[in-house]
């Protein structure tokens, strides 16, 4: 092997160099201002402080520790900031910031083929080296993104479940939301609006403010169903829905148990201006009708809050001349009596 020091032309600019050679060819050159080149065939080639350069294989920089739990880093430090960046005495690759002795990046020995890849889209894959999409997770069985809020101590998980379908839980409850993977298009929709489809893609068929829209489809015998499950001890609602003018709520639709768990009620509330709401009219599990009480004994039981109110106003609106009655009947067709009202 030869050493050899060039000189600079006189009165040149260029530095001088020490060119390391064997059997004719340079294998590394040092220049005056400090750069190193192991392999480039001249001074020029040289393109940065430190420059490995192989013409016919790959190039690369072996850094060993050979002890027991021996670490091989490389360093890179400005004057702000140090990181080190190789294997760790727990043999994992790490990139380590020794500035605030934090380590961002870590990878355990054995990690499978693309746990991370990055395509020349800039989509990512976890455990696929064929991403579909900005971001994709492929495993085998239950395939998650996990969100952690240590300070409210809860673990949400999102992704597809070991039965492949799609849900949405908290470590200590069961399935809050789930998707089944069969499910068909337009099973939940939210529009631009905020109208929500269940069964449809266009939700909001009367052009209200707001509307949630259950849709079988229009094809016949398609049947649409809304359905509230519940359960009580006491004869007390097991299903509502209310209505709220602003903040108010003046009306309450209820379904009720009836003293045992396969019969119900069908139970009116209302509210009035300063009072509280209360129930106006019910039907009992044996199809009677009670309005101002909650036990009717007879098909029709109107209960009065106060004496001399009317019960019954029916009304002829077809003309100046002619009768209002109601009519009671027994046995069908067969009239037992009548009352009129004659103008």
């Amino acid at each position: 092997m030869t050493v050899a020091y060039n000189l600079p032309p006189e009165n040149s600019s260029v530095y001088g160099r020490i060119d390391f050679t064997l059997r004719k060819s340079v294998l590394m050159i040092l220049t005056d201002d400090g750069d190193v080149g192991i392999g480039p065939a001249s001074a020029a080639d040289i393109g940065a402080n430190l420059h490995l350069y192989r013409a016919s294989a790959a190039a690369d920089l072996l850094v060993e520790a050979a002890g027991t739990n021996g670490a091989a880093l490389a360093r890179f430090r400005n004057d702000a900031r140090e990181y080190q960046v190789g294997t760790a005495p727990d043999d994992s690759f790490r990139i380590y910031d020794a500035t605030s002795t934090t380590t961002p990046l870590m990878i355990e020995p054995a990690s499978p083929t693309n746990a991370l890849y990055v395509d020349s889209s800039g989509d990512v894959g976890f455990g696929t080296g064929s991403p579909v999409g900005d971001l994709n997770v492929v495993r085998a069985g239950a395939s998650l993104a996990r969100f952690s809020n240590t300070t409210a101590g809860t673990d949400w998980n999102v992704g597809a479940g070991g039965g492949g379908n799609f849900a949405i839980w908290e470590d200590a409850y069961a399935n809050a939301f789930t998707i089944v993977s069969s499910a068909p298009a337009g099973s939940l929709y939210v529009d631009a609006s905020g109208d929500i489809g269940v069964g449809t893609t266009s939700p909001n068929l009367t052009s209200v403010a707001k509307a949630l829209t259950l849709s079988a489809g229009v094809t016949p015998e398609s049947i649409a169903a809304l359905e509230l499950q519940g359960a009580r001890s006491g004869s007390t609602n097991v299903g509502e829905i209310s209505f709220y003018s602003k903040t108010s709520r003046v009306v309450l639709l209820g379904g009720a148990r009836e003293g045992a768990d396969d019969a119900g009620a069908l139970r009116i509330f209302t509210k009035a201006t300063g009072t509280g709401i209360a129930e106006r009219m019910r039907v009992d599990s044996a199809g009677r009708v009670g309005i101002g009480t909650t036990a009717p004994g007879a098909p029709l039981e109107i209960a009065l809050p106060t004496a001399n109110l009317e019960i019954v106003d029916a009304q002829s609106t077809g003309g100046t001349t002619g009768s209002g009655y109601v009519t009671y009947r027994v046995g069908g067709a067969t009239r037992y009596g009548r009352l009129y009202a004659t103008a």
